[in-house]
């Protein structure tokens, strides 16, 4: 179903061996870290072990879908959307998932503890792609669009969230849009992948308050 590509927003499943980049993740950590300690130096703020290591975490599952079976970073990045604000805000938003799962009688119910979710953790991204899922379902395009904008300028790297663009755009008969969208789309060709990989850390980088270099 489109609604389930909308959520995991992820690549075919493929027999494919995996080929670990590690070289590559901690050189991109090191550079993570430096930047951290520059933007919190000119902000004034610490970042708290507990976010720096998420950050830390993320990064290294971006670039592990390089790889050229990303699936474990697929799953992995997932679960760090999912968890990233505590067992009580997880079951929250498994609930929120279990009421889109079970019909439209159930959506309002998504939608109201999805918006709660949001307004109660503006910057934690996964709300607000549920909520884009359960508007998508409901036909409102635009208003799915405009959320999925939102999960990207917290996670730019979130390949969920760009599939519900394109897919938003095709339903409104917007092929150019599509199109256009589609290269955030986590790309199946891994060359494609790679470079896909290299502008979002970078993007990362620039999230944070430094290029990467």
């Amino acid at each position: 179903m489109a609604w389930l590509l909308f959520i995991l927003g992820a690549l075919p499943a493929a027999g494919l061996q995996v080929a670990m980049s590690m070289d590559g993740v901690e050189e991109s950590r090191r550079a993570l870290e430096r930047a951290m300690r520059l933007s919190e130096s000119a902000g004034g703020r610490t970042m708290s072990g507990t976010k720096r290591r998420q950050v830390e975490n993320e990064l290294a599952l971006i670039e592990q879908l390089g790889d050229e079976d990303p699936r474990s970073a697929i799953a992995g990045l997932w679960k760090a959307w999912y968890t990233e604000r505590g067992t009580k805000n997880l079951d929250q938003l498994s609930k929120v998932d279990a009421w889109i799962g079970g019909g439209v009688e159930y959506w309002p119910s998504a939608i109201k503890l999805a918006e709660a979710l949001s307004a109660q953790n503006p910057d934690w991204a996964e709300p607000k792609n549920r909520l884009a899922t359960v508007l998508y379902l409901q036909g409102r395009y635009d208003d799915s669009v405009e959320l999925c904008e939102e999960v990207l300028r917290l996670k730019p790297h979130h390949f969920g969230a760009a599939s519900g663009i394109c897919l938003c755009h095709m339903k409104r008969g917007d092929v150019e849009a599509a199109t256009r969208w589609s290269g955030r789309q986590l790309p199946p060709n891994l060359d494609d992948r790679r470079l896909w990989v290299k502008d979002r850390i970078a993007d990362y980088h620039k999230l944070i308050g430094e290029p990467s270099e």
